[in-house]
C-alpha cells in the first residue's frame, strides 16, 4: 500500500509509489501508470529515461491537494517514437518528493 505501512513487514515503511503494469507492453496495455502518494499540493513531473539514462519523455501535472495520483505514459517518447523493448527508469518529482521506478517494456 502507499500508506498505512507494510502488511507483510510491519516495521517497514510504506512505499512511495509503483508502476503498473510492469512489464509493460504498449500494444497490449495502452498505458503504464505511475501511481504515487503526494504529501503536498503542487507540480509533479514524470521523467522517463532509457537504460543509458538518456531522456525519453517528460510530463508535468498540477495536483491541487495531497493524495494518491497517477501519471500515465503511452510508450511514446517526446520525439514521437515508440520506446523499444528494454529497461527504463521513471522519476517522479514534486514538492519535497522524489521517487524512482524501473520499468520493463516488452512488446
Amino acid at each position: 500500500p502507499l500508506s498505512g505501512g507494510n502488511v507483510y513487514l510491519p516495521d517497514a515503511a510504506s512505499v512511495k509509489g509503483y508502476a503498473y503494469p510492469n512489464p509493460f507492453s504498449p500494444d497490449r496495455h495502452g498505458y503504464v501508470r505511475f501511481r504515487f502518494q503526494a504529501d503536498r499540493p503542487g507540480r509533479y513531473t514524470l521523467r522517463l529515461y532509457d537504460a543509458s539514462m538518456s531522456p525519453l519523455h517528460s510530463v508535468t501535472h498540477e495536483f491541487p491537494s495531497p493524495g494518491e495520483y497517477e501519471i500515465l505514459w503511452d510508450g511514446i517518447g517526446d520525439r514521437g517514437g515508440r520506446a523499444h523493448n528494454g529497461v527504463y527508469f521513471g522519476v517522479v518529482s514534486g514538492p519535497g518528493f522524489e521517487w524512482t521506478s524501473r520499468l520493463l517494456i516488452l512488446n
